[in-house]
């Protein structure tokens, strides 16, 4: 309560009850002092302006700054809580999270990968716990130490009380990364038993001359407000691919939107198929259901699938770029590796490109087997990023499979739809750091590439 009325007196320009009301709020609940206010800049600022040493305001400035990419900003900031004795505890401690999250997002791999490093021994009294370990586990994964990096993320999953991932929201997906899964053969059973709970309602026939089926899937309970609009769109420019929809935890009002659908768009060749999930988690199902239901469409079909996710829009012809498959498996949106992402967010999801293939099968399986053993139905366990970590896991098995996978984002393919889901947010481009200095001079010298 004491939070809240600090941040209504602010916005009311009544800074020093502001203060008084914002550190009390501090020391009953010290966590609560370093979580975003969604307050306007403008009114941080002028926060600012009259109380310039208040901690508080210059994090929560920092944040904003981070947000909105502004990094020298965010360094200047940050660098300066960092070393601010008078600064209350969590405020010191969250303030090298920033620093670590701009050398990351704004260094080219290998530099930010030695600016991280060198801001972890300068912060290591300082930095809590769960955050360091999310770095730590970050240098590992890139070196290859992939049990090292599993244990380090597993640290960060396991404190939720330190609220990291929502200060550092890229990190979503740590409680769902395995380096090795805990029980292949038992997630591979259930990966099978649910495909075989499966019902294929209405497998549309193939034109001869069909090429490729675009697959989504959506929960049924959300049908309603996003499937119109993804077919429209697919109609419009998806170049006359079937599209076959699968509804998860189908309802009486997913049924009749998708008969209006039809009805309503009659040159569109609409195949669907549902299950009855019922989980106590839906989203990460969702997320991954067009994925696990893959092979029962390929199968299907007998033609190459192209799996979107349902809330785009299909921005051009899925036949575009076809022609450049030839002789490949599996096809993803795989990020540079010039940046230094997390693993979750190596691999966009938001389009997949799958042959009917025995390769692409396996790949497939891969997938849901994964998915499986990092899965929990009850939604004890963070399913964020599931579908993305499945796919990383499956492509690293793929490279001894001799599994021919291809880059989408080097294809025609990369402008398939719009409203991609990026595997991070916008950022300025990569730079090369100036000589080791102080971290925050060293990031305030820097020049775009």
């Amino acid at each position: 309560m004491e939070r809240l009325t600090g941040l209504a007196l602010v916005r009311l320009g009544r800074y020093a009850e502001a203060i008084q009301a914002i550190e009390r709020a501090a020391t009953l609940q010290p966590a609560k002092s370093i979580v975003r206010s969604w307050l306007p800049r403008e009114m941080l600022q002028a926060l600012l302006s009259a109380a310039p040493t208040f901690a508080w305001v210059r994090y929560q400035l920092a944040l904003v700054a981070f947000e909105e990419r502004d990094f020298d900003r965010t360094v200047a900031l940050a660098a300066a809580l960092a070393e601010d004795e008078s600064a209350p505890v969590p405020v010191r401690t969250a303030a090298p999270e920033l620093l670590c999250e701009v050398a990351r997002c704004r260094l080219y791999r290998e530099h930010a990968l030695k600016e991280i490093g060198h801001l972890l021994e300068r912060s290591e009294n300082r930095m809590a716990r769960p955050a360091a370990e999310l770095f730590r586990g970050l240098i590992a994964f890139e070196s290859g130490a992939l049990d090292d990096a599993a244990d380090a993320f597993a640290v960060v999953a396991a404190d939720s009380s330190a609220d990291l991932t929502n200060r550092v929201t890229a990190a979503r997906g740590v409680a769902s990364f395995r380096a090795r899964l805990g029980n292949r053969p038992a997630a591979r059973d259930r990966f099978f038993r649910q495909r075989s709970e499966l019902s294929m309602d209405v497998p549309a026939q193939p034109k001869q001359d069909d090429r490729v089926v675009i697959l989504t899937a959506a929960d049924g309970r959300r049908f309603s407000q996003i499937a119109p609009r993804f077919v429209a769109s697919a109609l419009e420019r998806g170049g006359g691919a079937p599209i076959h929809i699968h509804i998860v935890d189908p309802t009486t009002e997913s049924r009749t939107v998708l008969d209006e659908i039809r009805r309503q768009m009659p040159r569109a060749t609409i195949g669907a198929s549902s299950e009855v999930a019922g989980h106590a988690a839906p989203r990460p199902y969702d997320a991954a259901a067009r994925f696990l239901v893959a092979p029962e469409v390929l199968a299907a079909y007998a033609l190459p699938v192209i799996t979107v996710d349902i809330e785009t829009t299909i921005a051009k012809s899925a036949l575009a770029g076809l022609d450049d498959f030839a002789g490949c498996d599996v096809g993803l949106m795989i990020g540079s590796r010039s940046r230094l992402a997390y693993p979750w967010n190596r691999i966009s999801a938001s389009v997949a490109y799958f042959s009917p293939f025995a390769s692409s099968f396996e790949f497939l399986f891969d997938v849901g087997t994964y998915f499986w053993d990092a899965y929990d139905p009850s939604g004890k366990i963070d399913g964020w990023r599931i579908e993305q970590n499945a796919l990383l896991y499956a492509l690293n098995r793929a490279e001894s499979a001799r599994v021919r996978v291809r880059d989408l984002s080097s294809t025609a393919f990369a402008g398939l739809i719009d409203g991609e889901k990026p595997t991070e947010g916008k950022a300025k481009g990569p730079q090369r750091p100036a000589a080791r200095r102080p971290s925050g001079d060293a990031q305030a010298s820097q020049s775009p590439s």
